[in-house]
């Protein structure tokens, strides 16, 4: 999101299969290039729905979304949106409530960028949304050294793969079968 007094830019990224829905495809049909070509407007709207953003409890008002293919992987696409707000933005709420309500799953890479202010970077999960970010306030590493060690003690696969290590360093296999190792 970069903004700059009242006006603002959204930009998505997002998989194509996250648009199926848009297309009106069934199941978990991954759209064609053509399809994601010739659903352009919808895929706009579609996406648009996903963020929505206010200053001040009033919301911004959204005008409708420009949609690109990826030219090196047409897998995903870039759906970017302009807002208006009532007030100069100095802080907002963000809400990714639409987006959310597809996959609770999903996490996003939120990148704030407004003139002579640092870059704000933080990863916004459901619990987050709706988020309050202040132009400027810091945000980055911290959010995703936090992120990646929820990721890791949530993902019960890591924690496996880790158990696993574990046994290889203590256990051996010998002659009459599974051993500890000599510590």
């Amino acid at each position: 999101i970069a903004v700059a007094g009242r006006e603002g830019t959204i930009e998505v990224r997002a998989g194509s299969g996250d648009v199926a829905e848009a297309l009106a495809l069934a199941g978990a049909q991954v759209p064609t290039a053509a399809q994601l070509a010739s659903g352009r407007s919808r895929i706009g709207d579609f996406v648009g729905r996903w963020v929505t953003i206010a200053v001040d409890g009033s919301p911004c008002l959204a005008r409708a979304g420009t949609v690109a293919l990826d030219r090196v992987d047409p897998r995903y696409l870039t759906v970017t949106w302009r807002v208006t707000c009532p007030l100069e933005i100095r802080a907002l709420r963000v809400d990714f409530a639409h987006l959310f309500a597809l996959d609770p799953t999903q996490s996003v890479v939120l990148r704030l960028i407004a003139p002579g202010a640092d870059e704000h970077d933080t990863i916004v999960s459901i619990d987050d949304s709706p988020l309050e970010v202040t132009i400027g306030a810091a945000g980055g590493l911290g959010a995703f050294v936090g992120y990646g060690i929820e990721h890791i003690l949530h993902g019960y696969d890591h924690v496996a793969f880790v158990v696993a290590l574990l046994l290889v360093v203590v256990m051996a296999r010998g002659a009459a079968g599974w051993e500890r190792r000599p510590l």
